[in-house]
């Protein structure tokens, strides 16, 4: 079911491509956006962990030849260095390993967060006329991060209503924040990475913090 999933969504980015060749990011972002559904899917589906974890190195190794092969040149096609691939598949292993039992909640969050908030963020700011800077060689906007705060605290707050850990109000808050900061430090592509880990790895400590007080 999984390979089925992946296989329509590369078959939409190319569609896409086809429809739109100017909009190269727009591709892209289906196919950033659709695999990092794929983690919430696998684990609604009762997935082990080890499979699971397997199936995410698998990834990270065929996205690491492709980054200097580009045999499949549709997820690398980008006018910046970036090494954003590698590091989506290298947080997907990260937040398996980690969180998969101990806190689901937290890997969930991470993964929807990497896929839907920063991906919303790169489009809308893109496609979407607002005040601009830039930081550290990379263009942010006011509507690419207002689109990320509150796809953030949205993801967050429904996860959490959903399977837990039981946060309060002004700690989504407080990590919808952190996170967006962060997402503002997104050079070669390693909000991939900080994003995702950093979202779940906060989500889980607070969870804990009562049982270890």
């Amino acid at each position: 079911m999984l390979g089925f999933v992946i296989g329509l969504l590369v078959l939409l980015a190319v569609w896409i491509r086809s429809q739109w060749p100017e909009a190269r990011e727009l591709s892209r972002k289906v196919i950033h956006i659709g695999c990092g559904l794929l983690l919430p899917l696998s684990w609604s589906l009762g997935l082990p962990k080890l499979l699971a974890l397997g199936a995410a190195v698998c990834a990270t190794a065929i996205v690491c030849i492709n980054h200097r092969t580009h045999w499949f040149a549709l997820i690398e096609d980008v006018e910046r260095k970036t090494y954003g691939t590698i590091f989506y598949c290298l947080s997907i292993c990260c937040l398996i390993f980690f969180f998969w039992s101990s806190c689901p909640g937290a890997m969930l969050a991470g993964a929807l967060v990497m896929a839907i908030s920063d991906g919303l963020a790169s489009l809308i700011g893109r496609f979407v006329q607002s005040p601009k800077w830039h930081l550290y060689g990379q263009t942010k906007s006011l509507a690419g991060t207002s689109a990320m705060l509150l796809s953030t605290l949205g993801i967050i707050s429904i996860v959490q209503l959903s399977i837990g850990p039981g946060l309060s109000t002004p700690q989504i808050l407080t990590i919808s924040i952190v996170i967006t900061g962060l997402e503002q430090l997104s050079g070669y592509g390693i909000d991939n990475l900080s994003v995702p880990v950093a979202t779940a790895s906060m989500i889980g400590l607070i969870s804990e913090w009562p049982k270890t007080t």
